[in-house]
Formats: C-alpha cells, structure tokens, sequence
C-alpha cells in the first residue's frame, strides 16, 4: 500500500484552542488518515506483517501523517510494541537498530554497545517476536537501509505494521508486494484551507 501526496496537497496544524495548547487537528488529510487507520488496523489481509509506504515530495506531510496516527491513543492500545526511526541519506544500519531496540524494550542503547549490527537484529527479532509491533521508518531514501533490516522483523501473522515515509515513489514497489493507498484528492485540501 502507498500513500501519495502532491505537492497540491497540504496540511495546517490549527491549536484546538487558539492558545499555546499543543493539541491540534489535521486539515486536507481526512481521507488520508482514515485509510492509513484502516490499514494499520485491519488491512486487506489484517493478520500478515504489512508495509505502509507514504511518498510524496519533501515538505508536504508525510511525517505529520504518520505522527497523526502514531500517537492516537486506539493504535497505542492496538500494538504491544511502537517504535519510531527516523533515517537519513547516510544511515548507520546498527544505530537504527539500536534505536529501534531500544524503544521496543526500554533499555538504554548503552546497553548494546558491544553487540554487533547482526547481534543487534537479532535481539529486535526476538523481542518483536509473538508481539504485535507498529514500526515507523521516517524520510527512507533508499532500498538499502530496507534490505539490511527487513529480515529482523518477524512476521508474527498477527497484524503488525511498518510505516515508511519517503520521496521516492519507486521505493515504495520494492518494499514489498503491499497494496498502494491512492493520491489524496485535491478537495480535501481546498476545503481545509476555506477554514482560514
């Protein structure tokens, strides 16, 4: 599934209150975010290990999307396990590792300093293992980073989720055969900027 969002397409962050609240709501990405609640919650096929990707140009909100939905407390009580890995061109594939260990398990990445990247991996395996895990990967630029940390994350058939945002429309065919979420349409967009 693939996620796409024009440049057409953008998002306001407007305080609930008017004030320094840090609550907010969406604008333009109704259907968006209730597809991507959809997919993370029941899906075509609910129980498969599932990837997420979100693409789209640089700047337009991608991150905001998956933050959106990343913190609704119904996918806090949905998953036993969220991690959130932000990954740059050049990534350390056993620093994001670690990362993600990290906020799975609650340890300190001191803890793993004398583990290898496969030793790493591993751990994450085992602990996301019979557990139902949403996974974040943020800003992915290329497959690579993908293929050196696919294989530590199990699929436990029981409806875990990784969510990939990226610039790169064909990255999102080389994740995996996942179904594409379609373009946001143009109008929600219209229609959130009418508020201002």
């Amino acid at each position: 599934m693939k996620i796409s969002v024009s440049k057409a397409q953008l998002h306001r962050s407007v305080s609930a209150s008017g004030g320094s609240s840090r609550s907010s709501i969406m604008v333009g990405f109704g259907d968006a975010s209730r597809e991507i609640m959809d997919k993370l919650t029941n899906g075509v096929d609910d129980r498969q290990l599932q990837v997420i990707p979100i693409v789209g140009m640089g700047g337009i909100g991608k991150t905001t999307l998956a933050k959106h939905a990343y913190a609704l407390p119904c996918i806090k009580e949905h998953f036993d396990i969220r991690a959130w890995v932000t990954i740059s061109q050049n990534f350390d594939t056993r620093e994001i590792l670690c990362e993600l260990l990290s906020q799975a398990n609650k340890k300190s990445k001191e803890e793993m300093s004398g583990m290898s990247e496969n030793e790493v991996g591993l751990a994450l395996h085992k602990y996301l293992f019979n557990r139902r895990f949403l996974i974040v990967i943020d800003d992915m630029w290329s497959v690579d980073a993908w293929d050196k940390m696919q294989n530590f994350f199990p699929d436990n058939w029981n409806g875990s989720r990784i969510v990939v945002t990226t610039r790169q429309s064909k990255l999102s065919s080389q994740l995996n055969n996942s179904p594409l979420i379609e373009q946001f349409p143009t109008q929600a967009v219209a229609n959130g900027c009418d508020l201002f």
